[in-house]
């Protein structure tokens, strides 16, 4: 999440911990704007799923998504997808607890991302450094940072809009 480098942002019983919720519902709305944005029509699902379940504060989230929140739940953080599930984002990762600090180091992350179209594939694997992974609909790449991550992340989403002839 943006902004929390502390796990006392993330404990309920730490004074931190209202700030550290309203950072988490502010980066949800952003994916939900960003997502609505790109596809009007979605339905998007929000799944709370850091430690109690319940950190969202469900007054502040946008209204067009819908909030799963609490547990014990079936799939955990994963409650709520079916069969007809288009795409799932996972935001708001961390190390695993007890490790300080809680940010991600700015070392090589090696992504992988499932697109769903081999036509996106295609176009995606012209991309220098990424490549056909394991999965007919998964592509594979290195990355030295999460920034230059995230930026290619968003060229492979981008290149999933182009329809084919």
């Amino acid at each position: 999440m943006s902004g929390i480098v502390h796990s006392s942002e993330t404990n309920p019983e730490r004074y931190d911990y209202q700030r550290g919720r309203e950072l988490m519902t502010a980066e949800a709305n952003a994916v939900i704007a960003g997502v609505l944005d790109a596809e009007p029509t979605a339905e998007v699902l929000v799944a709370d799923a850091h430690g109690t379940f319940r950190n969202l504060l469900p007054e502040r989230l946008d209204r067009r998504a819908r909030l799963v929140r609490g547990k014990p739940r079936a799939l955990n953080m994963l409650a709520g997808l079916d069969e007809g599930t288009d795409a799932a984002l996972f935001v708001g990762y961390h190390v695993r607890a007890a490790i300080e600090p809680l940010t991600l180091a700015p070392a090589p992350l090696d992504v992988e991302v499932d697109l769903a179209s081999p036509h996106t594939i295609d176009l995606a694997t012209l991309v220098p450094g990424v490549s056909r992974a394991g999965g007919a609909r998964t592509v594979t790449f290195t990355s030295p940072d999460c920034a230059t991550a995230y930026r290619l992340v968003l060229l492979l989403a981008q290149l999933a809009t182009i329809k084919p002839a």
